[in-house]
Parts: C-alpha cells; sequence; structure tokens
C-alpha cells in the first residue's frame, strides 16, 4: 500500500503543475451520498464488520481542455458522514486528492459525458467500539478511485450534474487489550459510496 500511494502521490504533482497553469474551468461541487458501507475484513473476528451510513461530499476541481473530447484536471474533496460519525464506535471521514478524466462522446461543447477519477484517500479513521478495553484514532492513506456520468449546462456559471460511484480502500493495524488478553490484528478496510453532485463552474 505504502509503495501505491507513493505512487498516486507522484502521478497527483504530474498532472498538478500543468493544470494550475493551464486551468480553464474550477469547480465548486456539493452532493449527497445516498448510499455508503465501511466494510472491514481480518483474520480476527474482532476486526470484521459492516457499517451502512448516508452522507455528505465535497469537492474542488481544477479542469482544462485537452483535445476535442477530453478534458483532464485535479481536484480535491470531502466524502463521509455530515456528522462525522457512522455509529457511536466508528468515524470515518475521507478527504480525496485526485486527477481526473472526462470525455465527451461528441466534443467538450456537448452536455453529457463520462468521467473517471483516481488518487490518495486520506481518512480520519477512529475505533470505540469497546472504550474499555481499547481504541484506535488515526489518519489513513490509501487508495481512492470513481467512476461516473454527468451533464453539464453551457451557461454562465457552468452548472455541472454528476453521478458517482466512489471508493476507498485502507488497511489497518489494531493494537490494544481486552483485559487480560493483547488484542492486535489487522484488517482491511473498504468504503464504497454512491452519491450525486451539483457543481458550479467559473
Amino acid at each position: 500500500m505504502k509503495k501505491i500511494s507513493t505512487l498516486l502521490i507522484a502521478l497527483l504533482l504530474i498532472v498538478l503543475i500543468p493544470t494550475l497553469v493551464s486551468a480553464e474551468d474550477q469547480f465548486y461541487t456539493i452532493g449527497k451520498l445516498f448510499w455508503g458501507e465501511v466494510r472491514s475484513s481480518s483474520d480476527q473476528p474482532e476486526g470484521n464488520y459492516e457499517i451502512s451510513q448516508q452522507g455528505i461530499l465535497f469537492a474542488y476541481d481544477l479542469v482544462m481542455e485537452i483535445t476535442e473530447n477530453w478534458e483532464m484536471g485535479f481536484g480535491v474533496g470531502f466524502e463521509g458522514s455530515f456528522y462525522g460519525s457512522f455509529s457511536d464506535d466508528i468515524e470515518l471521514s475521507t478527504f480525496p486528492i485526485y486527477v481526473l478524466g472526462s470525455f465527451y462522446p461528441f466534443s467538450t461543447e456537448e452536455i453529457f459525458y463520462l468521467t473517471a477519477r483516481l488518487g490518495l484517500g486520506i481518512a480520519r479513521y477512529a475505533d470505540h467500539r469497546d472504550k474499555y478495553y481499547y481504541s484506535d484514532d488515526r489518519r489513513l492513506f490509501g487508495i481512492y478511485y470513481a467512476l461516473g456520468a454527468g451533464c453539464r449546462f453551457l451557461t454562465y456559471p457552468r452548472i455541472k450534474l454528476e453521478a458517482l460511484i466512489s471508493a476507498n480502500h485502507y488497511s489497518v493495524s489494531y493494537s490494544g487489550n481486552n483485559y487480560s488478553e493483547s488484542l492486535n490484528y489487522d484488517a482491511k478496510i473498504f468504503y464504497p459510496k454512491l452519491g450525486v453532485t451539483l457543481g458550479i463552474g467559473y
């Protein structure tokens, strides 16, 4: 996971510099997560759970036209629960940093497009399922990606509506105590989400 994160950071920097120089539009986006589920898998029973949660999305994107049919850009965002908690015991908020690409089937002057994102997902993860025996609160670094479709209205300011499926992957190591027994295990966290967003561009 560390090697992949390093490669993603390098990719982000490669795309960021030309985007800052040549960006034609910047979009401010807000949206609603209609479905999301945190899935943790481990070889230990304590590390296996699934938690469903709706939430909210924010994003800021810089976009430039590459060809007649393609746009490319750089973005940062937030995806997670509006209140920052999936339950009384689990908290997960993600902050993706990503490159994005949008494909317009006919030309960038058309309304409908397909879009994709790939980048680094930074998360605040807190596990307080047993407040008396162990507690885990940390920053996680993992993979973030998304696929979606949308429509853009050629007005000023520009307006975008998108349906987006996104996901985060993380690795977590737990260490603590339960009575006199030590509690140590590794877990993989998968966080898929489905949302709809509204963007305003200038």
